[in-house]
């Protein structure tokens, strides 16, 4: 019997270890001889004490099928983990069988540092080609979106004109990821229309500066010529700090609120009399107060004096007496108000106005006359006098100027001004006005201005 028993232990040996070779054979790739040798070391050894052949065989099966299990589930976890790994990531190459059997640690220090520079080259790439301009996050709205190399042009605020600066489209509205180029200054409140559009963060260079209802506009040009030149409002651009002037920047002068002028000009006459009376005109000063409804129209009250004289032309004989003109002189007295305008122009330096409105005239005639009173044909008394003639009359007054604004505050230029005065003859004195052939006076003066303008 101690014979059999030691047979049948010494077969359970070797069926034992025939089983292990084939198990180690086959799982090379996940085990070593020294996990195989820790194997059948710790395996149990059977009973001597006369313990069947079948409990023997059972529990090497069991432990055989235990270890199976636990390589299966070891191969599962591997294979997981492998297909965890988000597409776009450089997969680790598979490790050769001199690799395997290398030291282990060695191994997951070489997995860290694979993933480490798989997840940095990732993420770089991610940001070079879906947003260049973020640096790989999604900018949170606030102040923090400029950075420290661009700032928000400061230029005084009613600069105007050309200028240039290098920028980038950065819109004030955080969630705007383009701006809208206009064709005009003001957008559609100027009848403008849109040109294009600018992505956030597009290079351009600032040409030109414009106002529209005091709020500040730039005319921008695309650094690659993907978007048409165009107006933009100047806070939806951050500019570099290289920011220069072409030239001096004009700056817009405010409304005219009231002005002042005085007028000083040469008065002609019209008419055929007068005209030959009064034919050298006479010297006219005259002063103007506007006041601006708007920028362009204004009221205004006038007043003006003429004084003319005159080389009579005519005597004047009645049956009992004869006048002879000596001298004479007129002057016009005139007062009104004025329904006017000012346009400018050469960038609000310049001006064109002109008014209209009624006026009352005092028209007034003297002359110095030399007398001889007849009977019949004989002269009984003989001297001089003086004749004089007055009316108030009303008229219509209209006049135009142009010049320039010295200082924005001193208009200076040329004056033009006529007007009309109904008129009748009463042929009662000895003096022109009294014995016209037309029904009214008329006149225009040519001079200059210079005045006050308060803004």
């Amino acid at each position: 019997m101690k014979s059999r028993g030691a047979a049948l232990l010494v077969f359970s040996i070797a069926v034992t270890a025939c089983l292990l070779c084939a198990q180690i054979i086959e799982g090379a790739d996940s085990a070593s001889p020294a996990s195989a040798q820790a194997t059948v070391s710790s395996t149990p050894a059977p009973s001597t004490a006369g313990q069947p052949d079948a409990d023997l065989g059972a529990q090497v099966q069991n432990q055989w099928s235990d270890e199976q299990k636990n390589k299966e589930e070891e191969k599962k976890k591997e294979e997981e983990e492998k297909q965890r790994v988000p597409k776009g990531k450089e997969k680790e190459a598979a490790p050769s069988e001199e690799e395997k059997k290398s030291d282990e640690g060695g191994g997951f220090f070489s997995d860290c540092l694979g993933t480490i520079f798989s997840d940095c080259f990732s993420n770089a790439l991610e940001t070079i080609v879906c947003n260049p301009f973020s640096g790989g996050k999604e900018e949170e709205a606030g102040p923090e979106y400029v950075s420290e190399e661009m700032h928000r042009v400061e230029l005084p605020p009613e600069a105007i004109g050309p200028v240039s600066y290098q920028g980038s489209v950065d819109p004030l509205t955080r969630d705007a990821k383009f701006l809208v180029v206009w064709s005009v200054a003001g957008a559609v409140e100027s009848g403008g229309h849109p040109v294009g559009e600018l992505q956030r963060g597009a290079e351009v260079e600032a040409v030109e500066r414009s106002l529209c209802d005091g709020i500040p506009w730039v005319k921008v040009r695309d650094v690659l010529g993907t978007c048409p030149t165009g107006w933009v409002l100047e806070e939806d651009i951050s500019a570099t700090e290289t920011l220069y002037v072409r030239k001096t920047l004009s700056t817009p002068r405010h409304a005219i609120t009231w002005q002042l002028f005085s007028n000083h000009s040469w008065e002609l006459f019209g008419g055929k009399e007068i005209a030959e009376e009064y034919r050298s005109g006479g010297y006219r000063i005259g002063g103007e107060a506007k006041l601006f409804l708007t920028d362009v129209v204004a009221i205004g009250l006038g007043v003006g004096y003429c004084q003319a004289n005159g080389e009579p032309k005519y005597d004047y004989v009645t049956s009992a007496q004869i006048d002879y003109p000596l001298d004479s002189d007129l002057s016009i007295l005139d007062m009104g108000i004025q329904l006017g305008f000012s346009l400018p122009f050469g960038g609000g330096d310049g001006y064109f106005c002109g008014g209209i409105g009624p006026s009352a005239y005092r028209v007034r005639e003297r002359a110095r006359i030399r007398f001889v009173q007849l009977e019949g044909d004989t002269v009984v008394n003989a001297g001089s006098r003086a004749d004089e003639l007055e009316r108030w009359r009303p008229g219509v007054d209209v006049n135009f100027g142009a010049g320039w604004t010295l200082g924005g505050h001193v208009p200076v230029g040329f004056y033009t001004r006529f007007f009309w005065i109904p008129w009748k003859s009463q042929k009662n004195e000895s003096l022109t006005l009294d014995w016209l052939d037309q029904s009214s006076i008329v006149g225009f003066n040519v001079g200059i201005s210079i005045g006050y303008a308060a803004r």
